[in-house]
């Protein structure tokens, strides 16, 4: 075809366009890219921090209340201390005056005198004299009240007492207390019968008027292994521990 001039040249149809290999497809178009997601709910706080706060919130509430109570305490304690520091009696700054009369001095309870059998020992009260001792397994009643018996391995020690009042007044005997014999191991025994069927027994309560004597028997369980020549009786008065404690052998 000749062209004509003047004319604009017309594209012939498939002129300017690759060639499309037989039986392929064209490719599509590229998609539009997505729109962006919209954001997500922001993340929770961990509960780690809401019991760090209820913690703390107890140890706040807690001080305060020891605070509280320690201040009660405090305040109620020198309370007190000031009551009783103005009720204390005031001390005396009065001087004794010295008298012409000489003071006794009391006896101090540790000491001890020493006397042996059938010889008068005196506290300064009393006089007391141990007249005899035998040992027996059994003591026979001449009464109702039962034979004392002892136990296996033990025997009793019948101690024949005598007291003489000496003081101006009456002096009383404690017979279950006042008595106790002592072996040479230094093992004391207290088991103290003063009653029945011991014949002409001392009893438990004996008063003796001022110048008066008694006499009568106690007995004394002790060990049958106990060496009987080294045996000492001690006289110690239960009443007045002011008094000394009197020890006597109790070989011949």
């Amino acid at each position: 075809m000749e062209e004509q001039p003047g004319q604009p040249i017309r594209p012939i149809p498939g002129e300017g366009i690759p060639p499309t290999p037989s039986g392929s497809v064209p490719p599509s178009p590229t998609p539009p890219p997505a729109p962006p997601s919209p954001p997500g709910p922001p993340p929770k706080k961990s509960g780690i921090v809401k019991w760090i706060l209820t913690i703390i919130i107890i140890l706040l509430v807690v001080g305060i209340a020891a605070a509280s109570v320690w201040y009660f305490v405090i305040k109620k304690t020198t309370e007190v201390a000031e009551i009783v520091k103005e009720t204390e009696a005031p001390v005396s700054t009065e001087v004794p005056v010295p008298t012409d009369e000489p003071s006794a001095e009391p006896v101090a309870p540790s000491e001890k005198w020493e006397g042996k059998i059938r010889e008068a020992l005196s506290n300064g009260k009393v006089e007391l004299t141990i007249n005899s001792i035998s040992f027996e397994n059994k003591i026979v009643s001449t009464t109702e009240t039962g034979d004392l018996e002892a136990e296996t391995g033990y025997t009793y020690a019948v101690v024949d007492v005598t007291f003489n009042n000496v003081s101006d007044e009456s002096y009383t005997v404690y017979s279950g207390e006042d008595f106790y014999i002592k072996d040479s191991y230094g093992k004391n025994y207290k088991d103290v019968e003063y009653g029945e069927p011991i014949e002409r027994c001392l009893g438990l309560w004996p008063e003796i008027s001022s110048g008066d004597t008694l006499r009568g028997k106690i007995a004394i369980l002790i060990s049958e292994d106990a060496s009987k020549e080294e045996l000492e009786l001690i006289y110690d008065s239960y009443f007045d521990d002011e008094l000394p404690y009197l020890v006597i052998k109790l070989s011949s």
